[in-house]
Order: C-alpha cells, then sequence, then structure tokens
C-alpha cells in the first residue's frame, strides 16, 4: 500500500522534536500525538493486506474548507473516508446519535464531538469534491477505533464502525470486492487532489502612493519633461543634467546674494 502524506507537520512514528511536539500541539490540540499513533496503527494494520493498487492518502486538507480528513484509502475497489480515534471506554452508535456510558448513573448519554456526524461530514464533503471535479464515484466512511480498550454497541449506525480487532478483517474484505475502478481513475483523482490544494495566487495589489510621494512623482516627470528637448540635442544623461541643475541654482542663489549685499550696503 502506498502512502501519501499531507501533514503540515510528518510524525513519521513520534520522531518528533520539543520543537514540533509544542508546535503541532498549539496548532492540533493535547490530542494530536494519541491521534497521529492512532493513524499509524491503522495503516500498519492494513499495509499487511493491501498491496500497491491501494493508495492510503494521509492528512488531507479539503479545497475551500477548513476541515482536515485524517485518512483516505484508494484503491480499484473504491475510496474509503476514515476516521480514526484513539479514545476508549463504553459507547453506542445508533443512526446518527454518539453516546457514551455514564459510568456513575449507568446509562448512556451523548457526548462531544459526535464522530458519527463527524465521519458523515467529511465523507459528504469529499464526495461533492468528486462530483465536482466530475467523478461519479461514492465513497464509504469509516469510523476506526484503534484502542483496545474501547467498546462500541451499534444499532444501525449511519457509518460503519470498526474496532482494533477487526482493522484486518475490513482490509481482507475490501481486497476482495469487485472493483469499481482502474489505477488510472486512482492517479487522477488523486493529481485532481493535489491540485485543488495548491494555494491560489493572488493578483498583486497596487502599491498605494503617499500624497508627498505623489508630489515629488509629479515633480520629476515635469523635470524630465522640461529637459527632453535639450537632451535630445546635448547627449547628458539624467544623472548629469541634475548635477548642472544644481550649479545653475547655485549661481542664481548667489547672484541674489551679491546684490542684497550690493543693495543694503549702499
Amino acid at each position: 500500500m502506498r502512502i501519501l502524506d499531507y501533514s503540515p507537520i510528518p510524525f513519521d512514528g513520534g520522531k518528533l522534536s520539543l520543537q514540533e511536539r509544542l508546535k503541532g500541539i498549539a496548532s492540533f490540540g493535547f490530542s494530536w500525538i494519541a491521534d497521529m499513533k492512532s493513524q499509524e496503527r491503522v495503516i500498519e494494520n492494513l499495509g499487511r493486506l493491501l498491496d500497491n493498487s491501494f493508495t492510503m492518502l494521509r492528512n488531507v486538507p479539503l479545497p475551500e474548507g477548513d476541515e482536515t480528513i485524517p485518512l483516505i484509502l484508494m484503491g480499484p475497489q473504491g475510496i474509503v473516508v476514515i476516521y480514526n480515534s484513539p479514545l476508549r471506554g463504553i459507547y453506542r452508535a445508533s443512526g446518527d446519535s454518539w453516546e457514551i456510558m455514564d459510568s456513575r448513573l449507568r446509562n448512556f448519554k451523548a457526548t462531544r464531538p459526535n464522530l458519527i456526524t463527524r465521519t458523515l461530514m467529511l465523507t459528504r464533503a469529499f464526495n461533492n469534491f468528486l462530483n465536482q471535479k466530475g467523478y461519479a464515484i461514492e465513497t464509504d466512511g469509516v469510523l476506526i477505533f484503534t484502542d483496545p480498550g474501547i467498546h462500541v454497541n451499534t444499532t444501525r449506525s449511519d457509518v460503519r464502525v470498526i474496532l482494533m480487532d477487526a482493522i484486518e478483517r475490513f482490509g481482507a474484505r475490501l481486497a476482495q470486492e469487485r472493483p469499481v475502478m482502474d489505477v488510472e481513475d486512482v492517479r487522477s483523482i488523486i493529481h485532481s487532489l493535489e491540485v485543488a490544494m495548491q494555494p491560489k495566487e493572488e493578483p498583486e495589489a497596487e502599491p498605494k502612493v503617499v500624497p508627498h510621494q505623489q508630489v515629488a512623482q509629479n515633480v520629476d516627470d515635469k523635470f524630465t519633461q522640461a529637459i527632453l528637448p535639450l537632451q535630445k540635442k546635448v547627449n547628458f544623461s539624467r544623472r548629469q543634467w541634475i548635477l548642472l541643475g544644481a550649479f545653475v541654482v547655485m549661481d542664481v542663489l548667489v547672484l541674489v546674494i551679491i546684490l542684497l549685499f550690493v543693495v543694503l550696503t549702499t
């Protein structure tokens, strides 16, 4: 099974520097390390059964959205959106409801986040992306738990719920299903996804002109227009014309000072 990792901070089996750990926790919360380890357990278990006709995409940012899909499995047998979790405890999944066992009252109560609706939302969002790109392929949503210390009572859940000891059975059944697309379809979808993930180039904003800069520009333009006829006759550079103009101004100032001195002293 091929792995394509789009994680902003590659986990690499947990071989992280202190800076990377702090950055990951600051960006994704305190559960980030446990979530990434959970992903790797899913990948490791499925990798034992699926060949290179399957590709696992890891931490895929949804185009035009703020959500990230933890895992997307693509192969000839179809596409599966996987939401993984390292949770433990006793839960119940029924329809789109997600409940936890209250250890004190010994009954179930709704809890957040609702992992059923979250898996459904990510699956539908990816389906919409495929439809927009012209792919008539429906994806399945699967919720996988990787801690053996969890138990889930499932009653007609809106998504398939798989526990740790059933991951390999899920992979084996998937590999035996009837193909619905070929390898080129998988490559085409991945290419479309990667193109959509590229940051869009924004047009460069027009530079703001400060009023005094505009005045200086106008003066400069008028000076250039004034010397243009002379410049055609005398092959001076613009710098030379500026120096010549400065000397002329200085000469005029000296003459004015001399005249004032003569007038005031007579």
